[in-house]
């Protein structure tokens, strides 16, 4: 197949067109785009691309984050592209949240040429090295000149891409300089220039191509690991953030050895998977944490939402603490790690089946036990019509439809999900956990969505939620359903439970800061996006199934009492402390 070079007006869009036509032969073709002057010639190639699809957004906050939801979604980059100058910095939060979460993405960025910099030239600043550390890549690409072979930026591409896809996977940034004109003005370009390219242009591959390594662990390395497994006592596996495409070799895992398992909200793995999985983990270590210590741990994937387990394991340091992840990056913040794995989690999980014979953890039937308890003194209380928001996310785990995706804002919803969920069905989770900030989440979420390819249902707080307001126009330009589930409990909540709260004025007047909104109807009309108000658990039951079958979007805003939820949570919790204080662990 012949793919002919696009026949270019300048030298400027000569180059900016096959920046984008590599970019998609590298099947990267989703490009989140904001409005801008400089960066007229790539956006402009976007959309005389007919392989490229195009996402509008009207800020760069909003397009970097929509780009991260799609790839945490499709573990394939999106790309940004933005004008020069402050509109670059709007893309830093989602960086760094890319960045820590190894999730990769493409940044292009305009610039103005060498000449206005350092000169106070409108809309200008050093964007050379800009996000620092936070990119796996950067390159300044200079101007387009006749004098400097078009492979430069064809190259170029195929590095950034190589670097952001390869472990650790993570953004790459190129910047733009552009002269002008900046329109697709007719400019003569040498005639000779693009010679150099006609090869590229008969084929449809990209120009310079990249092998990826894999990063494996070999039979020995891994006999070694479960020769550790097979003689301890009571050990334990954590399963921390995990894709979901790999989930099924972790179980096959799970399911063989005889030890109880921590699973995070994010690995995918709920209790009705495996026998072995502990329901309400989060939520009774929330409430004490057990006398029970584990002589061998297996850490497999990321980081917990369960800072308690942390805690557990500072107090009563395991023997061995093995950590099993993808990427190179540290996770020991108790400094308690012995053996760290960087591979492949499904090629660890399978060689390591060749050799794992572990015994039984002495604390497997305890723990099992404890957890049943905890679950037939939390049932009556979560069926109640009164909802609350560990009901509420109890709840959304037991009717989100089979299949469907799931994004979870920061602080309490995560939380809330993380300890009272119980769900019945298989659902992809997503959760911005880097940085865990609260910005760009409905942005993220409807990235998510896009790429997830299925209906999502994004569970978020009121504080996040005006935190990204003008993302709500993300909401009537995908063409995936995203139910976006607004608790509303007039301010941030999260600061009831730290030790602030201690401090009633501060905390409510410098931290929980009330907006004294009742309702965000009028607010969300202004979108036009449906829009529900529910305060009790059969309205939300009903609704939220009602905007599931009319497969559009749409936001059920959930009211909620602050006061009587941190009740609801103390009260649970002085009952789980009762009941696990009278078992004793062997």
């Amino acid at each position: 197949m012949t793919v002919p070079v696009v026949e270019p007006e300048n030298l400027n869009m000569l180059w900016a067109s096959i920046i984008v036509e590599e970019l998609v032969r590298n099947g990267i073709d989703y490009f989140c785009i904001s409005p801008g002057s400089r960066s007229s010639p790539l956006t402009i190639s976007v959309a005389k691309n007919k392989k490229a699809r195009l996402m509008m957004c009207y800020d760069e906050r909003g397009a970097a984050f929509h780009a991260l939801g799609f790839a945490r979604a499709t573990h394939r980059p999106a790309v940004v592209i933005t004008t020069s100058g402050t509109a670059v910095a709007n893309c830093f939060p989602a960086v760094v949240e890319a960045s820590m979460e190894c999730v990769p993405m493409i940044l292009l960025t305009a610039d103005r040429p060498p000449e206005l910099q350092d000169t106070k030239a409108n809309q200008t600043i050093d964007q050379s090295h800009i996000f620092g550390r936070y990119v796996r890549y950067f390159f300044n690409l200079p101007c387009p000149e006749t004098d400097i072979s078009p492979r430069v930026p064809l190259t170029t591409v195929d590095q950034a891409v190589f670097r952001a896809v390869s472990q650790p996977e993570g953004p790459v940034h190129i910047n733009c300089m552009f002269r002008e004109p900046l329109s697709p003005e007719k400019r003569n370009i040498p005639e000779r220039y693009t010679d150099s390219l006609k090869s590229w242009s008969k084929r449809n591959t990209s120009y310079t191509e990249y092998k990826i390594p894999t990063i494996s662990i070999s039979k020995a390395e891994a006999k070694e690991i479960c020769q550790i497994m097979n003689i301890a006592e009571n050990g334990l596996i954590i399963a921390g953030s995990i894709d979901i495409g790999k989930r099924d070799s972790v179980l096959k895992l799970i399911n063989k050895a005889k030890w109880p398992v921590f699973s995070d909200i994010r690995s995918h793995l709920p209790c009705f998977f495996s026998k072995n999985i502990v329901p309400f983990f989060p939520l009774f270590l929330s409430a004490t944490l057990p006398d029970v210590s584990f002589d061998v741990v297996l850490h497999i994937g990321g980081t917990l939402v369960s800072k308690h387990m942390m805690l557990l394991l500072e107090e009563k340091s395991p023997d061995h603490y093995i950590v099993v992840k993808e990427d190179p990056f540290r996770q020991d913040m108790n400094h308690i790690s012995t053996v760290y794995v960087q591979t492949d989690i499904e090629k660890f999980c399978e060689t390591a089946l060749l050799y794992l014979n572990t015994k039984k953890s002495s604390s497997f039937d305890m723990l099992m036990k404890i957890s049943s308890e905890i679950k037939d003194l939390l049932c009556p209380l979560l069926k109640k019509n009164e909802l609350n928001e560990a009901s509420l996310a109890y709840w959304i785990s037991q009717i989100i439809p089979e299949n469907s995706a799931l994004f979870l804002s920061n602080s309490m919803p995560i939380r809330d999900m993380d300890m009272y969920s119980d769900f019945r069905s298989n659902i992809m989770i997503g959760a911005n956990r880097g940085a865990s900030g609260i910005d760009g989440i409905i942005a993220t979420a409807t990235g998510f969505a896009v790429g997830a390819e299925r209906i999502t249902t994004l569970v978020i707080g009121d504080l996040a939620f005006i935190h990204d307001l003008n993302s709500l126009f993300l909401l009537k330009k995908i063409d995936v359903p995203l139910i976006l589930i607004l608790i509303n409990n007039n301010g941030g909540s999260i600061f009831s439970f730290l030790p602030i709260s201690d401090f009633s004025e501060l905390c409510e007047q410098y931290f929980v800061v009330p907006h004294n909104i009742s309702s965000f109807r009028e607010l969300i009309s202004f979108f036009n996006i449906p829009y529900f108000y529910v305060s009790n658990r059969k309205e939300f039951i009903n609704t939220y199934k009602q905007c599931v079958n009319s497969s559009g979007s749409a936001v059920i805003e959930v009211a909620v009492n602050r006061e009587k939820n941190l009740s609801f949570h103390r009260f649970v919790q002085t009952k789980i402390n009762k009941l696990v204080c009278s078992n004793k662990f062997p």
